[in-house]
């Protein structure tokens, strides 16, 4: 795969992630309205929260129209001061419109991107009842679109580095739930991440070692 298209999908893909990501904040924001509203400490940020979630989702339409119309731009203004760089400029807003002419894979994408975030929400749901906590399916997609917006709203911070520990300790109250419990979850997630996340580097390392050694 050239630079141009490579650049171009990532590029796109993380547009329609960052969509769906708003979709399902809003969704978790809307299902627990009542209880949020209801809680003195949440309660004052409630705006924030249905104002994030519509930033994301209307601020990602807002970016993938700027890389049609930036990626024009950056041509014209490459043709001037890079003209060597005028070919993958070219070649990049070629590929990045033609992504997003294909209305029907795209609305794809999204759909697929939204069903794993409500994933996400599946496993808390999984390990609530493993934990035999008696949890709705819904109040379980509630605390995860919750807990991951406030990532979205810290990503400065790498990994979320008490962000996430935080979040889950003070929503797990606004849902009948002890702030013990939320942090349990927590850890089992950075536990999930770890034993997801190593063996693939791993092996990603040796596919590498293994081309560089050819």
């Amino acid at each position: 795969m050239g630079v141009a298209a490579a650049s171009a999908s990532v590029i796109a893909d993380l547009t329609a992630e960052t969509f769906a990501q708003g979709l399902y904040v809003l969704m978790g924001v809307l299902t627990s309205l009542s209880l949020l509203s209801a809680s003195t400490t949440l309660s004052p940020y409630v705006g924030a929260m249905l104002g994030g979630a519509l930033f994301l989702s209307a601020g990602s339409i807002g970016f993938a129209l700027f890389q049609i119309g930036g990626s024009r731009w950056a041509a014209k203004v490459g043709e001037r001061l890079f003209p060597a760089a005028l070919v993958h400029a070219r070649a990049f807003h070629e590929t990045v419109g033609a992504i997003y002419r294909r209305h029907g894979r795209l609305a794809q994408s999204i759909f697929l991107q939204l069903a794993g975030w409500i994933a996400s929400g599946l496993w808390l749901w999984v390990v609530l009842k493993a934990m035999d906590l008696g949890t709705g399916f819904w109040t379980a997609i509630a605390i995860q679109a919750l807990v991951e917006g406030l990532r979205s709203a810290t990503v400065f911070i790498p990994a979320s580095v008490g962000i996430q520990e935080v979040g889950y300790a003070a929503l797990a109250p606004v849902f009948g739930l002890t702030p013990e419990i939320g942090l349990a979850v927590s850890l089992l997630r950075r536990a999930r991440d770890i034993v997801v996340a190593v063996p693939v580097l791993l092996i990603w390392q040796l596919i590498e070692a293994h081309r560089a050694a050819r």
